[in-house]
């Protein structure tokens, strides 16, 4: 990696989270000294629809009314209407029409002199990306002074980012990462360790915890956590009442909230933990956890978070907005509350009836999605907390149970789907989309399977399904288009609606490779479309489905199927059918 960005060109910044790319930007920043440059930084968390009465009201303006509101007003307002209220419409259109002239105004020596630094594209909701998209064409197109620098943990597959500069972001050198484990030579051998530390905040957990089956974010998170050394509300406030407040987060792709918000997390942790005696006597009491005393101190918890504890922060110096002081903080948290949950049903219905143990997890709705499907990272640590990353495919396979298949066992007895996509997602994640040897018969499948998951190593320990209910299996059943193809049209790289991807031959009908998130844009002989052409031909998904080895060996005995083609095609794919 360079010391120093590209000073031409639009860049783009990739790399998994926490290696480093918003330092990059703010040290681009400070080291910015050429005359007449300017570098204005926008976290893209803040992202929203932003259209403006009486100026540009066609479409969304949000770059522009953020730097105004950052840069003119330092944020003395955090809304462009609760600026136009205070000062005036006529003003502010004024302001905002000065502004977008210097933008788009010719650059001297063709260079433009304003840098806009774009923050988190994987931050902003998945609803939203396509707004965003547009605007970023405009200002693409208009913005002529203006060159762009934008970060995110993949680069999207879009044609208007075909042309910026690609720069993959690898956290810690590697001469940093051998001097910071100059003790442990043991730990150099072993890259999926060594992957995870080269993001500081892990390195810096797995020195101070020194233990080798800590050896994924999860774990290296819940260890720290469930360890946290402080008083008995502080340990309360921190491993029960934060991991409500990202759950709730998560669970609408936020990643700032209120003080309100951490009162709300307050009640949900009191209610779910102190305040039902079977979970408080089966879960808290033997921690050392006193009900009585952390009642004392039940209206002082939200000040004791956000005061005399590091895990939030404000959003900016005025602002009313909270955040955790690492996404993966917010990701882990979130994912610690399923955990939490998880444990509470279990040890909590010892010894209740059926319909008490139902109701308990209706309560802690365990049975409706848990999070978004962008939220990948909180699914996997979900799995690695669990331990179920261990049940990666390796030729030595030995497949151990965790609470993720007690839930399976208790998900066919409830007669839901949603918890069924939910541990699809976790194990998943956890396993790098192989997932082998789960027993999921008589529940009923997701309403749509992910269309990169395999649930068999080409027929070795397939999972089964015997007698559930099949609504979808994935690639068949998903809107697929074609963003690539060769002159002669034989060879497609065609990708599903959910970032699954291949390269086809549509001569020799074989699947020449596969892909997961990003897809390759620098294939030989492939001519890439700017708007990708749908395939909406059943056939022609169900011959591509064919070759592919997703459910090779399973067994599908007994199942209902929803669409009496499925059964044909699971069957053409090397499923066990009737």
């Amino acid at each position: 990696m360079k010391n120093a960005l590209p000073r031409e060109g639009n860049v783009f910044l990739y790399g998994m989270g926490g290696v480093g790319k918003t330092t990059i930007l703010l040290e681009e920043i400070c080291r910015n000294s050429e005359p007449n440059s300017v570098n204005f930084l926008l976290p893209l968390q803040r992202f929203h629809v932003q259209n403006i009465p009486n100026f540009r009201h066609h479409q969304s303006n949000w770059m522009l009314s953020q730097l105004l509101l950052k840069y003119h007003y330092q944020y003395e307002f955090h809304t462009l209407e609760a600026c136009i209220s205070a000062e005036g419409e006529e003003s502010v259109l004024q302001q905002l029409s000065q502004l977008h002239a210097l933008l788009e105004e010719c650059p001297n020596g063709w260079k433009p002199q304003y840098s806009v630094l774009l923050d988190g594209f994987n931050e902003i909701p998945t609803v939203l990306q396509t707004v965003f998209l547009q605007e970023m064409k405009h200002a693409l197109t208009e913005w002529r002074n203006v060159r762009f620098v934008i970060t995110g943990r993949s680069i999207p597959q879009q044609e208007i980012f075909r042309s910026f500069g690609k720069i993959e972001v690898l956290g810690i050198t590697d001469e940093g990462l051998s001097d910071a484990l100059a003790d442990f030579p043991e730990v150099r051998n072993k890259p999926k360790i060594l992957e995870i530390l080269r993001i500081p905040l892990f390195l810096n957990l797995w020195l101070s915890q020194n233990s080798e089956e800590l050896c994924s974010r999860g774990k290296l998170l819940d260890a720290h956590v469930n360890g946290f050394s402080g008083s008995e509300e502080m340990r309360f406030a921190v491993q029960y009442i934060l991991p409500f407040a990202a759950r709730k987060m998560a669970e609408y792709g936020h990643f700032t909230m209120y003080r309100s918000d951490l009162s709300k997390a307050v009640e949900d942790a009191f209610s779910t933990f102190l305040e039902d005696e079977r979970v408080y006597q089966n879960c808290l009491a033997p921690l050392g956890f006193r009900r009585k005393h952390l009642q004392n101190y039940r209206e002082q918890f939200v000040d004791m978070l956000l005061e005399e504890l590091c895990y939030l922060c404000k959003n900016s110096e005025n602002s009313p907005e909270i955040q955790f002081e690492h996404q993966y903080l917010r990701d882990y948290f979130a994912a610690r509350c399923i955990v939490l949950l998880t444990k509470a049903l279990f040890e909590g219905c010892a010894s209740i009836s059926d319909e008490d143990e139902h109701d308990m997890f209706r309560k802690y709705d365990l049975g409706g999605i848990w999070f978004p499907d962008r939220e990948t990272e909180i699914y996997r640590m979900i799995g690695e907390i669990f331990g179920d990353d261990r049940n990666r495919y390796q030729e030595d396979f030995w497949y151990e149970e965790t609470p993720l298949d007690g839930l399976l066992n208790r998900g066919w007895h409830y007669s839901t789907f949603r918890l069924t996509e939910n541990i699809i997602r976790t194990m998943a994640a956890a396993r790098d989309k192989l997932i082998c040897g789960v027993d999921f018969s008589r529940n009923s499948l997701p309403l749509h399977i992910p269309c990169g998951i395999k649930f068999s190593k080409n027929g070795e320990e397939p999972c089964d399904f015997s007698e559930c209910r099949v609504f979808d299996i994935g690639f068949a059943d998903s809107s697929l288009e074609c963003v690539a193809a060769s002159e002669d049209g034989t060879k497609q790289l065609l990708r599903s609606e959910d970032g699954y991807g291949l390269l086809w031959d549509a001569e020799s009908l074989e699947v020449l490779a596969e892909y997961w998130g990003s897809l390759p844009m620098d294939l030989e002989d492939l001519v890439y479309y700017e708007d990708a052409v749908p395939i909406e031909d059943d056939a022609v998904k169900a011959e591509i489905a064919a070759r592919l080895t997703h459910f090779t060996g399973c067994d599908f005995y007994k199942a209902y199927f929803w669409f009496e083609n499925t059964k044909e095609i699971l069957g053409r794919m090397g499923a066990e059918v009737d």
